[in-house]
């Protein structure tokens, strides 16, 4: 992550490469749907990348990303927990 804060391209991509998998599982079993899941985790490393210059150093990275990625599955729960569902056959009021 030293190497992200500096600039450096080629770390995040292997940030990346050894990040992507486990949090794709991560985010699909907190949300259970594939294609969010996804978009999900292009958030997370979205923030990372954005975020790189808050990261402190003498920390571990994985807790880190995990609380990025764990806060956006709480934010996707709670705004799907708020659509209402109107079936096609109700009667507008």
């Amino acid at each position: 992550m030293a190497r992200v804060k500096r600039g450096d391209a080629d770390a995040f991509g292997e940030l990346f490469d050894r990040y992507r998998r486990p949090i794709f599982t991560f985010i699909y079993r907190m949300i259970g749907d594939y294609h969010r899941a996804q978009d999900l985790l292009q958030e997370t490393f979205l923030r990372v990348f954005r975020r790189a210059g808050e990261f402190d150093e003498s920390r571990r990275f994985p807790p880190w990303i995990y609380r990025i990625a764990r806060d956006l599955c709480r934010d996707e729960i709670r705004r799907r927990d708020r659509v209402e569902i109107v079936p096609l056959e109700a009667e507008p009021e």
